[in-house]
């Protein structure tokens, strides 16, 4: 019925498409989030280090002009440790192998000045180092915690986003699948009103032309003698018209763009539809009344519409009514719509097929066997104009005690 590559391809490109967006924007928030712990972390620590360095500067302003000997290593207040080097040479901190566990001093060319960060032993260090003439001030600080942390940060990360991406891909597998089930209802509708066309379109047709070529094989034949099968070819032509007509009323309603709204009278309108209504009904003894409790008979809507769909209820209606029936067209209001109810006391609809009778060509099996015309469109055109309108309509119906719609409109 509909082409499922098509379907499953749209449906991959969809989830594909769906999860890259949301991983390339967690990926974002993930590089701002952790972007933002780094430098939050090392501005903590750079502050200690530049306190720290101001208060080195100060006790030793004399000594950074002057040789100065060889001391302890200087812890600061945050765990910092601190050297004075001249030359290249420590002056002031460790004066045991014990320094090559902070910084190896071959290293020592290769630290920049200001704020370096390095690994060295498999420990991790921030360092400050300022230069003045032949002497250097260094202050470290070991940073594995902070480096511990950001690591953590970023193993939470890449798990919150293979969490993220596996959520994202169901969700959106869910919802692509639900987002195309109106387009997928869609096609398989159009297929089916295809076949249904040319199924319905299909059976006049072959009686037209087995009556024709009956017609021309007798060609001795006259009027008189093939009255009967031209009286079928003329009854099997006016139902394809019909049924033509139908198909193209329907179409322009599915199509439909614009409502032609004006004010008009209701009641004259129902009464205009019912003037040749009452002549057909009566021919077939049956009764058509009219009753409108309207309190304003002028309405704001589209007329033609309106009128559309009362000729196909009270054509209905009157079809599927048996002699000496009833048909009973009501008109009330209520605070916010117009309710109009077309009601009779024909053969009915069975319980289990009113959900079906607005479905495109969806006749009764139990009206196959009867000499009752129809093609099965009109109610499907009746509830397309009301959708078109914004309205509703509701059916009641029992077998052989007669239907009622019951059809409400916004004011």
């Amino acid at each position: 019925m509909i082409n499922k590559n098509i379907l499953d391809k749209t449906k991959k490109k969809l989830i594909i498409l769906n999860t890259l967006v949301v991983g390339v924007l967690f990926l974002i928030f993930s590089m701002f989030i952790y972007g933002y712990f780094y430098n939050l972390t090392y501005k903590e620590v750079d502050k200690g280090l530049y306190r720290q360095f101001d208060m080195i500067t100060k006790k030793t302003k004399e000594e950074f002009r002057y040789p100065i000997k060889s001391g302890n290593m200087a812890i600061g207040p945050q765990g910092h440790i601190t050297y004075i080097l001249k030359n290249g040479k420590v002056v002031y901190g460790y004066e045991n192998d014990r320094a090559n566990y902070i910084r190896p001093y071959e290293y020592y060319d290769k630290v920049k000045n200001g704020i370096t960060s390095y690994k060295y032993g498999g420990h991790n260090f921030r360092e400050l180092k300022q230069t003045q003439g032949e002497y250097t001030l260094e202050i470290i600080k070991v940073v594995d915690v902070e480096v511990g942390l950001l690591k953590q940060l970023v193993f939470v990360l890449l798990i919150g986003m293979m969490l993220s991406l596996g959520v994202v891909y169901l969700t959106s597998r869910f919802l692509t699948q639900k987002s195309l089930e109106p387009i997928e209802a869609s096609w398989e509708n159009q297929v089916l009103f295809v076949q249904d066309a040319s199924h319905e379109l299909r059976t006049p047709l072959a009686i037209i032309f087995s009556k024709i070529e009956g017609i021309i094989k007798r060609p001795e034949s006259t009027v008189d003698d093939e009255m009967k099968n031209l009286t079928i070819v003329m009854k099997e032509a006016r139902r394809l018209r019909k049924l033509v007509s139908d198909l193209l009323k329907l179409t322009k309603e599915d199509a439909i763009v614009t409502i032609n709204k004006s004010t008009f009278n209701l009641e004259e309108l129902v009464k205009e539809i019912l003037v040749d209504y009452r002549d057909i009904a009566s021919l077939q003894d049956k009764v058509v009344n009219f009753n409108s409790k309207l309190r304003n008979i002028n309405i704001y809507c589209d007329r033609e519409k309106i009128k559309q769909l009362l000729i196909i209820l009270i054509d209905n209606a009157i079809k599927y009514t048996n002699p000496e029936g009833r048909i009973d067209v009501i008109l009330s209001e209520s605070m916010h719509s117009i309710n109009i109810i077309i009601k009779d006391n024909g053969i009915g609809i069975k319980e289990d097929e009113i959900k079906n009778i607005f479905n495109r060509f969806y006749r009764s099996n139990s009206l196959r066997g009867k000499d009752i015309e129809g093609s099965g469109v009109g109610l499907s055109i009746a509830k397309t104009i009301i959708s078109n309108l914004r309205g509703n309509i509701e059916v009641e119906s029992k077998i052989r005690e007669g239907t009622s719609f019951y059809v409400n409109i916004p004011k």
